[in-house]
């Protein structure tokens, strides 16, 4: 394979081609040579952008046919006529028809700037950042409805107190409107049923009192099942600590019966004393009417821990952990 030297590159006249390369290429081109190069349009050659267009009322009528939207379409919204009415008639509006009427006379009391326009009254806050610059005042009658459309419908997405507020303060007012619509958002199904956090209270800590007298209260719980069983097949322990003094006592025993708890707790007792009170969990056989009626003869007050906290019966729990160690 040769290669073409400049001079054949070159003209007879010995330099190149004239012209730029782009008028180079496109002579070959036209002459055939190579592949032809693709067309690229101008500014010119392009067409000018549509405008967007406003969406028709055909184009809204048709997202009723969407499955996402079918079933909420909002009824019972008031014609304008009917709306001009309402505000006329409602009494609820009556205060602020007068107060309309007063400062179109030029009386500038409260704390909204109310008047007529187009048949229509409006509300305009005196307060900066309260509202909107002009709100629509609303009749009694129309109330549900708009906060329906404010929390209820899917797209409104039942947002809480203050957010629905805010969306209905943007363009609407009414008395006690900020009352009214807290009231219908707690009030709502599908919020209470979806379980929304709301807030939390604790219950504040009752500590047991100090005692000082040996034996005046005293803690119990059981131990079990433990497994391999004793030679003698127990398998539960029973434990007492005395609140005073600390000292603990561990008795084994084949079942936790109420009878049989009850029967060996009175052994107890016959050697130290009935104590004042006793401290347990919520176990069937600490809770059950045999135990109650044994103590209540004894003159014997029970005090049950707290649901699922052990905490409550520390001193108990912290001999488990010594006597399993």
């Amino acid at each position: 394979m040769t290669t073409r030297s400049m001079a054949d590159r070159e003209g007879s006249q010995g330099h190149l081609e004239p012209g730029t390369m782009a008028q180079r290429a496109a002579r070959r081109r036209d002459q055939g040579c190579g592949k032809p190069a693709p067309a690229v349009p101008t500014v010119a050659d392009r067409a000018p952008e549509e405008e967007a267009s406003e969406p028709t009322g055909e184009d809204i009528a048709a997202l009723g046919d969407l499955p996402e939207l079918a079933g909420w379409q909002v009824e019972g919204g008031p014609t304008r006529e009917e709306f001009c009415k309402a505000q006329k008639e409602c009494p609820t509006l009556e205060g602020l028809r007068k107060q309309a009427s007063n400062q179109a006379a030029g009386d500038a009391s409260g704390d909204h700037h109310l008047y007529w326009e187009n048949d229509l009254l409006y509300s305009e806050p005196k307060v900066p950042g309260f509202g909107a610059a002009c709100m629509l005042v609303v009749p009694q009658c129309y109330r549900t409805f708009l906060l329906g459309l404010a929390h209820d419908i899917p797209l409104a997405g039942h947002l809480g107190q203050g957010k629905t507020f805010n969306r209905l303060v943007t363009h609407f007012y009414w008395p006690k409107m900020r009352t009214h619509s807290d009231k219908f958002c707690r009030s709502c199904p599908t919020c209470q049923a979806s379980g929304k956090a709301g807030k939390r209270v604790k219950t504040p800590l009752i500590p047991l009192p100090v005692v000082g007298t040996p034996f005046e209260r005293v803690g119990i719980d059981i131990v079990g099942p433990l497994d391999p069983k004793t030679a003698l097949g127990n398998r539960f322990i029973l434990v007492l600590v005395d609140h005073a003094t600390r000292y603990p006592e561990a008795i084994p025993l084949r079942t936790v019966t109420a009878p049989v708890v009850a029967r060996t707790l009175m052994g107890i007792f016959t050697r130290v004393g009935f104590p004042k009170e006793i401290v347990s969990d919520r176990g069937t056989n600490f809770m059950s009417a045999y135990m109650k009626s044994l103590w209540d003869a004894c003159g014997v007050t029970y005090k049950f821990t707290t649901p699922y906290h052990p905490q409550s019966n520390g001193l108990v729990e912290r001999f488990n952990k010594t006597l399993k160690a």
